[in-house]
């Protein structure tokens, strides 16, 4: 049931991408072989269409919230990555970028939530699992004991 489920979650994740095509021979070629594998094993009663159709209502939901986290997620990641990357080719050159030299690896802003927080949250809020961790709250400095 468990590879049934991920099969229709990849079908309704490409149909959300605008791959239909592709989801389509997803559909045919691998996902309506697992389901009467399942029957077969299982009994023709033991996985009816009102169940599959619960199933594919909820990955399509599933599908539709990934999308949007990886549009909220992009950015950032984007962001972070063109942070990371050096500014130039060789030592002591910079590249002048568009709106002149480049001044350092950008930051991350203090606010940006962390990536791992925004996907436990998802996760919790589907039921699929309970989050992993506790949000992080972001440590206080701590005084120092004086001598």
């Amino acid at each position: 049931m468990r590879e049934i489920m991920r099969v229709m979650r990849r079908i309704c994740l490409l149909a959300e991408i605008d791959r239909a095509d592709e989801a389509s021979r997803v559909a045919v070629a691998v996902l309506d072989p697992l389901i009467s594998a399942y029957r077969e094993a299982h009994g023709a009663e033991s996985l009816p269409d009102e169940r599959l159709r619960e199933i594919q209502s909820h990955e399509q939901e599933r599908a539709s919230n990934a999308a949007a986290l990886g549009e909220m997620l992009f950015p950032l990641l984007a962001e972070h990555i063109d942070g990371l990357r050096p500014t130039s080719g060789r030592a002591g050159h910079t590249h002048p970028g568009p709106e002149g030299p480049a001044e350092g690896p950008r930051r991350r802003p203090a606010a940006s939530p962390e990536i791992a927080d925004l996907l436990d949250g998802i996760l919790a809020q589907e039921g699929s699992r309970p989050p992993s961790r506790p949000r992080r709250a972001r440590p206080k400095p701590s005084p120092t004991p004086s001598p």
